[in-house]
């Protein structure tokens, strides 16, 4: 969701004039109370955000799973990171939510860490704000639960929210008020009670109570333009890499919302390659730019990279001992010339801080 309090008069404003809202600017500041608390990082993230989905230029969001990560993906380039750890889309009450929202709150104090080191040193060659995207499964959760759930993530310093009705939702990260179509890749729903679904379901109800339905790009469609009129942006979750699939769900929601911002993302467990030619993945973001994507997601994508790094560690040790060892190193030293930062270059940042803190402190 976009986190900037909507103004009285939103309805008439470029920023709200494809989103619908069933309440009103009143009903809100009438639930807000007296006492204005700001959330500057959700705040300062959500604004930035928003400027770069407005670029016209389809973005990589990497899921990104640790502080340490975080500063590395940011420094190498990426400016907007996605986040979303297991447990991190269930209520705060749930015994498995309040310590993953932490997580993302960690996160957020590594990246002002490294903005102040690097204003203390006079250096301005990276922008350390890079909006983070969390998600929100709104599975089973009464309205005051959710509610209370973005409430944490927006504490925690969240840019935006990817709302996202699948159970057991465990996919890397989303979205501003991100609405999130996973039809595509669909085979069951928990409940069969909504009308618009009847058209996809299939058979009976098996013995675990669950609703067959034919998923596909059709039904991702369907829910898509369902959702569209009250989000900021709108995500396909398709089964597979497909430009084709991608350009018939772009097609269908833009016929009715021609500027909604789109997003694409894929199952971390698929294997591109085989999917598509080098030739099609050089150009993926370009196509999807062409077609109105904003963002593509890598869900777990530090994941994937840090377990393949260490499995790779392990053998190299393996095979050669210290040799081993000594080449991950050498790679380390000779990508500091790229921008690279080690874990020790950010303790010695914190510390350089702390130290022109006691300094001014005792000039006083």
């Amino acid at each position: 969701m976009f986190l900037r309090t909507q103004p009285s008069s939103a309805s008439g404003t470029d920023r709200w004039h494809d989103v619908q809202r069933l309440h009103s600017a009143e009903e809100v500041q009438r639930l807000a109370g007296t006492i204005r608390i700001r959330h500057t990082l959700a705040e300062l993230g959500a604004e930035r955000l928003w400027d770069l989905v407005q670029r016209g230029e389809c973005r990589i969001a990497p899921g990104v799973g640790t502080p340490d990560e975080a500063l590395q993906l940011v420094r190498a380039g990426c400016q907007i990171l996605a986040t979303a750890p297991e447990g991190l889309q269930h209520a705060p009450w749930s015994g498995r939510g309040a310590s993953e929202v932490n997580a993302v709150a960690r996160v957020q104090r590594a990246l002002v860490d490294a903005d102040r080191a690097a204003h203390l040193a006079g250096n301005r060659s990276v922008r350390w704000l890079a909006p983070l995207l969390v998600d929100l499964s709104v599975a089973n959760c009464t309205p005051l639960e959710i509610v209370e759930a973005m409430r944490v993530r927006i504490e925690a310093g969240a840019a935006g929210v990817r709302i996202d009705d699948r159970a057991g939702c465990s996919s890397g990260g989303m979205g501003e008020r991100l609405a999130v179509t996973s039809a595509a890749r669909a085979t069951h729903l928990t409940s069969d009670h909504d009308p618009r679904d009847a058209g996809f379901a299939v058979g009976t109800r098996d013995s675990w109570g669950m609703q067959p339905v034919q998923g596909g790009i059709a039904m991702a469609i369907a829910r898509a333009l369902e959702a569209a009129p009250f989000a900021d942006i709108v995500c396909l979750q398709a089964a597979a890499p497909s430009l084709f699939e991608a350009e018939q769900f772009a097609q269908a929601i833009h016929a009715r919302h021609p500027h909604k911002p789109l997003a694409y993302e894929v199952p971390a467990e698929v294997h591109w390659a085989r999917h598509m030619s080098e030739e099609d993945l050089a150009r993926f973001e370009q196509r999807l730019s062409e077609l109105g994507y904003a963002l593509h997601f890598l869900p777990r994508a530090t994941f994937h990279a840090r377990n393949a790094a260490a499995f790779d560690l392990a053998t190299d040790l393996r095979l050669d001992g210290v040799g081993g060892w000594a080449r991950l190193r050498a790679h380390e030293l000779s990508n500091e010339d790229k921008g690279y930062g080690t874990v020790r270059e950010r303790r010695d940042g914190a510390d350089a801080w702390a130290s022109a803190v006691r300094g001014a402190i005792e000039a006083a």
